[in-house]
């Protein structure tokens, strides 16, 4: 009777396949790179990152074991440059040379279909293809010699795509992990506060802890 009753359970508690439950939450931290943003340096001597810390939170819901969909809103990428102008913009006061620095960061809203392979109850590989609101600001900060302090930003919003690849290992029926690729096609680019934009593609890396319910 004992082993009866043992074993319906531990049947029961070694279900974890991702069907199993519809709902889960992302939360998510990694690095983007964006290497067009310093191509496009506001001065050529200068020097610039392209990479940056980014941070997303997520939901999503599973149709099925093959497919789902995710909403999730955070960090897409960012960058920043750093220099020393020697002949800055008229309407700074103090005259050059000065050091400044500007900063390139894109947020927003992305909404992507998933699609599943599972490998055993534990381990899965995730496909995704999404849509961006993407919210982009462009920074340029001067600090004159005076102690004034100048700033100039610019900002865009735009809609573009993005795809995505990750494995996943999920360790019960309620935790898991995710490590996921992503690539964002022409965010909104840096305007440099010269009157021309540009697109930007950005790739980064993200590690998530995944929430089940």
């Amino acid at each position: 009777m004992g082993c009866a009753v043992a074993m319906p359970a531990l049947a029961q508690e070694g279900d974890h396949n991702v069907a199993a439950t519809k709902s889960y939450v992302l939360l998510s931290a990694g690095r983007s790179s964006t290497p067009a943003v310093c191509d496009n340096k506001w001065l050529a001597n200068s020097s610039c990152s392209s990479k940056g810390t980014v941070y997303r939170l997520g939901y999503g819901y599973n149709f099925n074991s093959l497919l789902g969909v995710e909403i999730s809103y955070g960090d897409f990428a960012h960058a920043r440059e750093d220099g020393i102008d020697p002949t800055p913009p008229a309407v700074i006061p103090g005259g050059g040379p000065i050091p400044y620095y500007r900063t390139w960061s894109v947020i927003g809203w992305e909404l992507a279909a998933v699609a599943t392979l599972h490998f055993g109850e534990h381990l899965s590989v995730h496909g995704k293809a999404g849509w961006l609101r993407a919210n982009m600001e462009e920074e340029v900060w001067y600090y004159a010699l005076n102690g004034e302090l100048w700033h100039g930003n610019y900002h865009e919003t735009r809609n573009t795509t993005s795809v995505s690849g990750g494995i996943q290992y999920d360790f019960n029926r309620d935790v898991g992990v995710r490590f996921q690729v992503n690539r964002y096609n022409k965010l909104p680019g840096a305007y440099q506060l010269d009157g021309t934009t540009y697109r930007f593609k950005t790739t980064s890396a993200l590690a998530s802890l995944v929430l089940k319910f």
